[in-house]
């Protein structure tokens, strides 16, 4: 009898483990698409004068969704980018990402966001920022 129910109870984990296994891919594989659709339908869209929102990528091996832009103009100017400054963006993004309804299932399922500013004249990041689970939640 107790060998039943031990069997019994390891399918039933197994099954368990399995189905969050599945919800878990489907998650990722659900973000790769957006991804790649938001990429193929809004790449290159202007935020403000200064930026420009290159791409968006997602890593699912570390689940960090990064959000790639350029910044050009009067922004496009490294001397500015202080520590002030970083600090000042820091907390604004952790704002938005705190109070954010989109981003919602992305926090639930622990993931990390990913900033990254380059340069038009020159192409080098000029800034990059993390924001992951521990700093959010």
């Amino acid at each position: 009898m107790r060998t039943k129910v031990k069997h019994a109870l390891f399918i039933t984990l197994s099954g368990a483990f399995m189905l969050a296994a599945c919800q878990k891919t489907s998650f990722e594989e659900r973000v790769e698409k957006e991804v790649s659709e938001f990429n193929q339908r809004d790449a290159g869209r202007r935020i403000d004068e200064y930026t420009i929102m290159d791409s968006m990528s997602f890593d699912a091996s570390t689940l960090t969704l990064g959000y790639h832009y350029t910044l050009e103009g009067e922004a496009d100017d490294s001397t500015l980018i202080t520590g002030e400054l970083r600090q000042k963006n820091r907390e604004s993004l952790l704002g938005n990402i705190r109070g954010s309804i989109a981003m919602r299932e992305y926090k639930e399922q622990g993931c990390t966001f990913l900033y990254v500013y380059s340069s038009r004249r020159t192409g080098r990041v000029m800034m990059k920022e993390e924001i992951s689970p521990k700093d959010y939640r």
